[in-house]
């Protein structure tokens, strides 16, 4: 790249950009599919009472940081397999590392499947309403089933993302949307003769679309003999402690990443309950529709990670610094678009989740400030993947530990609570945090590409 002419760097940049968005699209085409479960959870339970609604905002805000921990930590399959094969190591050991990954995702799955049927009677202090905690707790108990299948087709697709291989993700994704849609239009309304389930009926739904995802990517594996040399199955009762380890030590800081920024949005989100039902449910809209959103720079930043990891497998960093830098330029510009398409249809976008006046006029106030965030949430996330290429995950967990609870849930506490801003203080918070990431994981790119680590 050094001796490259203008014109040979011009035609590297485009030849780099082609391949992050050939392997980013499945991607990010996956991660709203699967966001769209819960926007469909949350868009018919909202049409179906409001009572519902916050019973499910409650739940999938309480879920979502067991689940995210295990996702993180599984992810780390995902760039030691890219790395192997950039590194064009045999299909075997590749397939010995997947299954590793398996493992490491079912006694996770197992564990979360006792700590979601558990954890919300110990959030006592929240005051909630009696008859949102109960539902909230009946729909987690539904949705608890379905953890194993979570973590079983995770550990099937980050096998198929650290090749290149995304598509496969968009397809059973999308699969598990269908059963989703379905499965909510006759088990929350009573429909074919079903029961009238409500929110209890979203969280059977749910469990029902995680395995049919599962079940599916494992079909397709046994049965395409293009993957038989990866011996996934019969390397099942194979163990490889070195493996396991590795997967740990990498996964584990992404989990606690996931685990931390998600946690204050969760925090924030259990705080909007002393704010009455009309607030919680108006947050719940807007924290789904930019988590919804969020998913095109999570794509962009998952495929940064796997270019990354095969081409500095096959040694070559200066490939990999341009891919970091082309990956934090698209997931910004990608949200600067968004948050300009927010600002501008910020009531249409409310009235898609909810036909309540009351919450329809909060949850636009809660969006118009989602829409500032954007282009730092952009930033920050795909810098993260961009590190994460680099194996330097310890980083990315010690600033989400800094600029999201450091900054973020302090902020939030003070101007929330203490200064009397209520929600809305919770949401400046939010985008301080965000900007303050995005700043550091950027800073920490600019010196890990000059010194040249690979």
């Amino acid at each position: 790249m050094k001796t490259a002419s203008p014109r040979q760097k011009w035609f590297l940049v485009v030849e780099e950009t082609q391949k992050l968005v050939h392997l980013a699209f499945p991607l990010i085409l996956a991660q709203l599919a699967h966001m769209s479960m819960g926007f469909v959870d949350t868009a018919m339970t909202g049409n179906y009472n409001a009572l519902d609604l916050a019973a499910v905002a409650i739940g999938e805000r309480s879920m979502v940081v067991v689940i995210l921990f295990g996702f993180g930590v599984i992810t780390a399959v995902q760039i030691l397999v890219s790395q192997l094969h950039g590194g064009r190591e045999g299909p075997s050991q590749i397939g010995l590392c997947t299954v590793q990954g398996i493992w490491v995702g079912q006694i996770y799955g197992i564990l979360g499947w006792i700590v979601v049927r558990n954890m919300l009677p110990l959030m006592t202090f929240l005051e909630m309403e009696p008859e949102v905690f109960n539902l909230a707790q009946d729909y987690m108990e539904a949705f608890s089933w379905g953890l194993p299948a979570t973590f079983l087709f995770t550990s099937f697709r980050v096998f198929y993302e650290g090749m290149a291989i995304s598509s496969l993700t968009f397809y059973f994704t999308f699969l598990g949307l269908l059963v989703n849609i379905f499965g909510n239009y006759v088990l929350i309304f009573g429909h074919f003769g079903a029961p009238e389930m409500g929110a209890v009926g979203a969280g059977w739904t749910s469990t029902l679309a995680n395995w049919s995802m599962a079940v599916g990517i494992i079909l397709y594996t046994w049965i395409k003999k293009r993957y038989a040399p990866y011996h996934i199955f019969s390397q099942l009762t194979h163990f490889s402690w070195q493996t396991i380890k590795s997967i740990l030590h990498i996964g584990i800081p992404i989990g606690l990443s996931f685990f931390i920024e998600v946690s204050m949005f969760t925090i924030f989100s259990l705080m909007m309950a002393r704010f009455g039902v009309i607030v919680l449910a108006a947050n719940q809209i807007a924290l789904n529709y930019a988590a919804f959103v969020f998913m095109i720079p999570l794509g962009v930043s998952m495929a940064a990670t796997i270019r990354i990891g095969m081409v500095l497998g096959n040694k070559s960093v200066q490939q990999a610094r341009l891919i970091g830098v082309l990956s934090i330029l698209l997931g910004g510009l990608l949200m600067l678009i968004s948050g300009i398409v927010i600002f501008l249809f910020p009531d249409q976008i409310a009235r898609i989740y909810s036909n309540d006046a009351a919450v329809v006029e909060v949850t636009i106030e809660f969006l118009i400030l989602a829409a500032i965030f954007q282009f730092s949430d952009g930033i920050q996330v795909t810098a993260a993947g961009v590190l994460r290429g680099w194996k330097d995950t310890r980083f990315v967990m010690l600033m989400a530990l800094t600029s999201f609870w450091g900054v973020g849930l302090s902020l939030g506490y003070i101007i929330g609570f203490k200064l009397g801003y209520g929600g809305h203080g919770l949401w400046y918070s939010m985008i301080v945090g965000l900007s303050v990431m995005a700043i550091c994981l950027c800073t920490r790119f600019y010196f890990l590409a000059r010194r040249g680590n690979g």
